[in-house]
């Protein structure tokens, strides 16, 4: 995760990473988005994170992303 030139898509059913995330990364830098958060919760908080290379936690995702997250999730 650390030497790769993009950022990591993590498909974590049994939240293994997700936990192992929290606990590498500083508690106060790490974002969690759900689908249910408002549309401009969601484009702050990414706005706000992904400049500065912070993860972003996709929390309770289904097969389907909001048309927002699509130029994200191409990449």
């Amino acid at each position: 995760m650390n030497n790769s030139d993009r950022w990591p898509l993590m498909i974590d059913p049994q939240m293994q990473a997700n936990i192992w995330i929290k606990t590498m990364e500083v508690k106060n830098q790490v974002k969690f988005i759900k689908p249910t958060m408002d549309p401009k919760l969601i484009s702050r908080t990414l706005e706000n994170t992904i400049p500065f290379g912070y993860p972003v936690i996709l929390e309770d995702a289904g097969e389907n992303f909001d048309p927002l997250l699509e130029p994200l999730m191409s990449k």
